[in-house]
């Protein structure tokens, strides 16, 4: 499973401001950036643990994202099975 966040919650758990997140980003310091829905730039959670040095609790994830649902992203990356309706 990948999980994707945006600048302002990596703002927010690296106790830094927006802009700060925003420009590490687009240097690609997080690793490769995805760009979403209205040009929002995300990053891998892992991407950022790694360039913090520490992981982040389900709880302070939560909190960075508290009210921005949108900037927390969970892709599955295992396949789900097909479905054959019954065939």
């Amino acid at each position: 499973m990948t999980t994707l966040i945006s600048g302002p919650p990596i703002g927010k758990l690296c106790k830094r401001t927006r802009k700060w997140a925003h420009d590490r980003l687009r240097r690609g310091s997080f690793g490769p950036i995805t760009r979403g829905p209205a040009g929002v730039l995300y990053a891998e959670l892992s991407a950022v643990e790694e360039f913090v040095g520490a992981p982040f609790t389900p709880e302070q994830i939560a909190a960075a994202v508290a009210g921005q649902s949108d900037r927390l992203i969970t892709i599955p990356t295992e396949s789900e099975p097909e479905a054959t309706h019954g065939f």
